[in-house]
């Protein structure tokens, strides 16, 4: 039986396990993550991560960093010496950051933004939360580019204190072992509020495949995941021969929910009948849940996965997770119990909220009959005071572009898509002149001066009305479709006749 030890150092909570190692692993984890960032703040944790690890580690001891929705972690692996030295040298940086290879970095932050943008899980969260919380994952860390060294020092000054810190390790503390970090309290998860859509609910991704949901975080929502990427390979690959990869993940969003996603490449064949298979697989999990023996097999596949001594850390890093929600670790013991007395009627529970708050992610060319409602830019009567530009293709193009003090507008007739800058949560401005106002679930309006009558005035406009801290000026290649509700209100192909009568 793997024992949880609990001490302190330098006012850092450390959990530890005796793995009988020769060397040493250690995680310093801090509760701050991408979900408590604002959009033009997105990447400022992982950028101060990269600082924070350049040059460090090489040769017997390995290190390396990660950013995720709740937490910002270090990583370190090798001698006792050389990983007390590492900790050191790293928490006297966290307190005091300096900034030599600052637009480097920024640059090379920028770069591996594009590809963590391209993710059909950080979508899935973009459709779900908008571009507040968990949703500023989808858009690619677009708040890099306004970083500086002094804004980047306040955030370190913000997250890394010894009290929003938790330190796992796999054998005792080394002699020596110190953690230069300012005092400070836990900072607790912004609650993560969904966009408010009527759900079930579909968008277009190209993707393939993308089926999520919000589960409480209870033990048996851990089954879920599993059961949910079972389902789909079954159906998709087993059954229809039109699938290779079927996934599904388990993503904590605040303190009491998790979003789980799950999801498949589909071949062409597949996709007449895609969105029926995929809400059939879906219902049949809520409503049958696992069989017997599909719950028991997974008892016993987490039953050897917690004995497993390659694992035992993992003990300690659940415990230092625990610490960081404020609540109670548990011991290995804990662990079992729990595991041996969920039942499936709280499995089903799980998979019921699962369907209740399930979004699909589907092909444009998916056969559409409206089996549930597609997600779409809400329009309403125009609010907005301001001047008004008319489209350049005028008169066969009826579309008004309004800016004004309060915000900015398309309008068709009476009907308009509205943002109003008290609801926006960044204005991109790119290379070619263009710009792009976000909404706080996501919906964006573009302004590009090509396309309206005097539409460089409107870019003027849109500059002056719009409040500073919501500009973003990004590079001229950057302008792409960033978010998972950016670009063109999406709609199915079989829906095009009915926006012709919206506004686009």
């Amino acid at each position: 039986m793997v024992e949880l030890h609990e001490t302190e150092v330098d006012g850092v909570r450390c959990f530890w396990v005796e793995t009988g190692r020769p060397t040493l692993a250690a995680k310093l984890a801090f509760r701050q993550g991408m979900a408590d960032e604002w959009l033009t703040e997105s990447g400022w944790l992982h950028m101060l991560e990269h600082l924070a690890l350049h040059g460090r580690g090489g040769g017997r001891l390995q290190v390396n960093g990660s950013t995720s929705l709740l937490h910002t972690e270090f990583d370190a692996h090798g001698p006792a010496e050389l990983v007390v030295e590492h900790l050191a040298g790293l928490t006297a940086w966290l307190a005091e950051p300096v900034f030599h290879e600052f637009e480097r970095e920024r640059g090379v932050l920028e770069a591996e933004s594009r590809l963590r943008a391209d993710n059909v899980s950080r979508r899935a969260l973009g459709w779900r939360y908008g571009s507040i919380g968990p949703g500023t994952a989808a858009y690619g860390e677009p708040g890099i580019a306004r970083s500086t060294p002094e804004s980047l020092r306040a955030k370190a000054r913000w997250a890394f204190t010894a009290g929003n810190a938790a330190l796992v390790l796999d054998g005792p503390p080394p002699p020596g072992l110190r953690l230069d970090l300012p005092a400070g309290e836990l900072r607790r998860p912004p609650r993560a509020i969904p966009c408010g859509d009527t759900l079930p609910a579909a968008y277009q991704d190209e993707a393939g495949l993308v089926v999520s949901g919000v589960v409480r975080r209870d033990p048996a929502a851990v089954f879920a995941p599993t059961l949910i990427e079972r389902a789909l390979r079954a159906r998709l690959r087993d059954q229809a021969g039109a699938a290779y990869a079927p996934f599904a993940l388990y993503e904590p969003v605040d303190d009491e929910r998790a979003v789980v996603v799950g999801g498949s490449d589909v071949l062409p064949t597949l996709l007449p009948d895609l969105v029926d298979i995929a809400l059939d697989t879906v219902r049949q999990l809520a409503v049958m849940g696992p069989s017997p023996d599909e719950l028991e097999t997974l008892r016993h596949e987490h039953h050897q996965a917690l004995h497993d001594p390659y694992s035992a850390v993992g003990l300690a890093v659940q415990a230092a997770y625990a610490h960081l929600r404020t609540d109670s670790p548990r011991t290995f013991t804990d662990l079992v119990d729990e595991l041996l007395t969920v039942g499936d009627k709280a499995v089903k529970e799980s998979l019921r909220e699962f369907w209740e708050s399930l979004m699909i992610g589907l092909p444009g060319a998916a056969g559409w009959r409206d089996q549930v409602p597609t997600l779409e830019f809400p329009a309403g009567p125009p609010v907005v005071q301001g001047r008004a530009f008319r489209h350049r293709d005028w008169p066969a193009t009826a579309a008004q572009l309004v800016v004004g003090p309060a915000g900015v507008e398309l309008r068709t007739g009476d009907v308009a898509h509205t943002i109003l800058f008290e609801d926006a949560t960044g204005v991109f401005g790119y290379g070619d002149g263009s710009h792009r106002v976000i909404s706080h679930e996501g919906w964006p309006i573009e302004v590009v001066a090509a396309d309206w009558s005097h539409g460089d005035h409107a870019v003027l406009d849109l500059r002056r009305y719009a409040p500073a801290q919501l500009h973003l000026q990004l590079g001229p290649e950057s302008r792409q479709e960033r978010g998972a509700r950016m670009g063109a209100v999406q709609r199915w192909a079989q829906g095009a006749r009915r926006a012709r009568r919206r506004l686009r």
